[in-house]
């Protein structure tokens, strides 16, 4: 079942309903069943991934809150984490890993190739494999205490709407809305239907038609133009935010019938000044995760590198959100642009202020949105074609 589609609505109304017909101390449970009532219309048999990485979670937090000895709370962790982030790694990568080993035998004259798989994706599993396992770090790290309740464990990784496509929620700010229960609210059914409408809006009626004209380009590059081409980059970047903001309007309005607030992922991105900023405005749920659990650890233990080690620990980082979007060497390539320019933005500040106060603020703000957006449009090229030598084309 389609989260654009009468069925989700039709679920979403019938479980709100049913939801506030009961007792506050179970709401949470109606959230569970309709949860993973709707993954199994997926195929039932995509479940075992999931309910292995609730179980998992559950029991290495429980036994890192157990454990006094560092070292083997670091054991437990890394353990939890390798199990986890394994099964998304080699599900998502496996055949990409696999065509780069038979690149690479072929160049030294190899005839042997090693056969690929064919991997169904389970529904969400990026999603709820880096939320969950920032819930498994935090308890690591001691910023909350593991939740000793493996079904409450198992809402937090499967809520539904989240589930579909983030944004990537923390147990802390998540937890409370989830268990505390809540009252009736018109304004939060009214609210959540009109951000929903919205979102539908957004994905049918702006981001269908743009994807439509653009792909008409890209499906035939050789037939177009530079300028065509340029053209369809401006629209693809439409369609990337729409669709994608669109979906997120859909998720927080369906959190919002039920009380519960997800984050915002989006905050007028297209409107940044540099990169870095664009970053902190655009799919920020995951922007921020990686800052929190990638780029701050990187940087971290790379501090003694000087400017080197930041310029590393940005590429790394960067590569590896290109990475979580797709397997291939243009979402690699996608994502080394962005940590690039964001090193040249913070390497060239000081000469971008003295021009700011040469040409006046107004001109320089506005300057610097239409360059960072056509910064992001451009380097799109590598999101949507599916091979580098397309892209380069």
């Amino acid at each position: 079942m389609s989260f654009i589609s009468a069925g989700f609505l039709f679920t979403i109304m019938i479980t709100a309903f049913i939801y506030y017909l009961m007792p506050k101390k179970y709401q949470w449970v109606v959230l569970l069943i309709m949860s993973f009532a709707f993954y199994a219309t997926y195929g039932i048999k995509y479940m075992g991934y999931i309910i292995f990485t609730i179980i998992s979670s559950y029991i290495f937090t429980i036994k890192m809150e157990a454990c006094v000895d560092k070292k083997n709370r670091r054991r437990l962790l890394i353990a939890c984490l390798l199990c986890n982030f394994g099964i998304l790694t080699g599900m998502k990568y496996i055949n990409f890993f696999i065509s780069n080993i038979n690149a690479v035998g072929a160049l030294f004259g190899s005839t042997a190739k090693l056969p690929g798989f064919k991997i169904i994706m389970p529904l969400g599993i990026s999603f709820y494999t880096f939320q969950t396992m920032s819930y498994v770090i935090d308890v690591y790290q001691k910023k909350y205490e593991a939740q000793k309740n493996i079904f409450k464990l198992a809402l937090f990784t499967a809520f539904l709407p989240q589930l579909l496509q983030g944004p990537i929620g923390r147990y802390d700010r998540l937890a409370p809305q989830f268990f505390e229960g809540h009252d009736f609210d018109i304004k939060n059914v009214e609210f959540g239907m009109q951000r929903m409408a919205w979102g539908l809006a957004k994905k049918l009626i702006l981001a269908d038609r743009a994807y439509v004209a653009a792909n008409t380009v890209f499906s035939c590059l050789n037939t177009y133009s530079g300028v065509h081409i340029v053209f369809a980059l401006l629209l693809f970047s439409i369609y990337v935010y729409c669709d994608f903001a669109g979906g997120m309007d859909l998720v927080i309005g369906a959190s919002e019938i039920f009380g519960i607030h997800l984050d915002e992922n989006f905050s007028q991105p297209y409107f940044s000044k540099n990169l870095g900023e664009f970053w902190r405005r655009w799919h920020m749920s995951l922007s921020f995760w990686v800052r929190d659990y990638l780029y701050l650890p990187l940087s971290s233990g790379m501090r003694r590198w000087g400017q080197w080690g930041v310029f590393l620990s940005l590429s790394l980082t960067f590569a590896g959100l290109g990475a979580w979007h797709g397997a291939g060497w243009n979402y690699i390539i996608y994502g080394l642009i962005q940590g690039l320019i964001i090193f040249y933005e913070m390497k060239t500040a000081m000469i971008c202020n003295k021009i700011k106060n040469w040409i006046g603020n107004p001109l320089f703000t506005t300057l610097s949105i239409l360059r960072t957006y056509l910064l992001f449009a451009f380097s799109l090229i590598f999101f949507r074609l599916e091979s580098v030598s397309d892209a380069l084309y």
